[in-house]
């Protein structure tokens, strides 16, 4: 009944659905945690998110919080129903791809859809908590996409690095002993392994843990040297076991 904290999917469907059946193999009634960012880069982004509409929830077999990628969704939703309201369009009629903002192709998969049919996904995006907190065996765990701090507030939760090429990394404060599990930054990146981070592993920093692995990367890019690292890693909060789909 272990506690399985996922890393950055991405759009990578199936390789995801194989975690599931990894893990659901070797732990009886496992939960999983979703660390955020299940859509963009990969190729089956809207095989992904269909599934999260259906089998998400907020305490259930499978949650999740939200990425910067989902809440750039929202946030180009919105920019498009006041666009739509200006020019006299409505959501019924007016087509997704026109408006949706992607740096990675997202509204490929979307042509033809309407902003009213989309709907449905940014409403699931906007029912996901920012982080959650856990305890298990008498521990404390945060679960972030991106970082926490006392002033929980939404830009550092989903878009702040801990690490940046050339700088100093930034040590996570805790303020009642916890773990922070976050993703967000892969660790297949420069980023990361300038400090030591092994490309493509969890990168466990003692108060805080990387989980994001860089499995799109691998998935669209399999013939750049960073990129034939990139994974998907799997976190047993309960006795800090990882579990990665490549091994």
């Amino acid at each position: 009944m272990g506690t399985w904290v996922i890393g950055d999917v991405h759009g990578c469907y199936d390789e995801f659905i194989e975690m599931v059946n990894r893990i659901e193999k070797l732990d009886k009634s496992p939960t999983f945690i979703l660390i955020g960012d299940i859509e963009d880069r990969g190729p089956k982004s809207r095989e992904m998110m269909d599934w999260a509409v259906e089998n998400v929830t907020d305490n259930g077999k499978f949650q999740m919080v939200l990425g910067n990628h989902e809440d750039n969704n929202i946030t180009s939703f919105e920019s498009a129903l006041d666009i739509i309201e200006r020019y006299g369009e409505n959501k019924e009629s007016a087509i997704v791809d026109r408006y949706l903002y992607s740096r990675y192709n997202l509204e490929e998969e979307f042509v033809g859809v309407t902003l009213a049919e989309f709907e449905k996904y940014i409403d699931f995006f906007k029912s996901l908590p920012l982080y959650k907190e856990i305890q298990i065996k008498g521990k404390k765990y945060i679960i972030a996409h991106a970082w926490y701090s006392e002033m929980k507030d939404r830009r550092t939760i989903i878009n702040f690095r801990d690490v940046k090429k050339g700088q100093q990394r930034v040590g996570y404060r805790q303020m009642n002993g916890e773990i922070l599990i976050h993703g967000h930054t892969p660790t297949i990146m420069e980023h990361c392994t300038q400090f030591n981070a092994e490309a493509g592993k969890i990168w466990d920093k003692g108060k805080s843990v990387n989980i994001d692995c860089g499995l799109a990367y691998r998935v669209t890019l399999p013939e750049h040297p960073m990129c034939k690292y990139g994974n998907l890693a799997a976190y047993r909060l309960e006795d800090r076991r990882v579990l990665y789909l490549y091994e």
